[in-house]
C-alpha cells in the first residue's frame, strides 16, 4: 500500500493508521519521498515522451534533422527521453536519472524543451493532465 502525504489532513490520517495497525510478524517500511517527483508525475512525463514523438514524427521531423543526417530514424518514447529529455536534464539540473528529479525540475525541464521545439519547429506537445496520465499506466 502506497500513501501520497500533501494535506495535514493526509498527515494526520496516516499517523492514525501507523498508530493503530498492528505491526504483525514483519512489521512494515515506510519510504520519504520529500520533494521528489511523484508516480503520477512520472506517467505523465512518459505519456508526454510518446506524445512528442508522435508529434514529431508526424511532422517530418524524424531523429536525423536532430541527429544524423543521413539516416531516417523515427522518434520512439525511449529516444525522446533519452536524446532530448535527458540532455537538458543533464545540462540544466546535473542529475543522470529521471529518478533523481523533484516535481519543479521536472516542469522546468518540460519547460525548456516545449519552448525550444515550439520556436524552432512549431511543436507544440502539452504535458498530460492527471486524468490522462492514470490512463497510460
Amino acid at each position: 500500500m502506497s500513501t501520497y502525504i500533501k494535506t495535514e489532513s493526509d498527515r494526520q490520517e496516516a499517523i492514525k493508521v501507523l498508530t493503530e495497525k498492528p505491526l504483525g510478524e514483519y512489521g512494515f517500511g515506510l519510504e520519504f519521498q520529500d520533494g521528489k517527483r511523484t508516480p503520477p508525475q512520472n506517467r505523465g512525463m512518459h505519456l508526454y515522451f510518446t506524445m512528442l514523438a508522435n508529434a514529431l514524427n508526424d511532422a517530418g521531423l524524424d531523429m536525423r534533422k536532430f541527429l544524423k543526417p543521413e539516416i531516417d530514424i523515427p522518434w520512439t518514447p525511449q529516444s525522446i527521453k533519452k536524446e532530448l529529455w535527458a540532455k537538458i536534464q543533464i545540462a540544466y539540473c546535473d542529475k543522470e536519472s529521471t529518478t533523481e528529479l523533484t516535481r519543479k525540475e521536472v516542469s522546468e525541464i518540460y519547460e525548456i524543451l516545449a519552448r525550444h521545439l515550439s520556436q524552432k519547429h512549431s511543436i507544440f506537445v502539452a504535458f498530460p493532465e492527471q486524468e490522462h496520465r492514470s490512463k497510460a499506466a
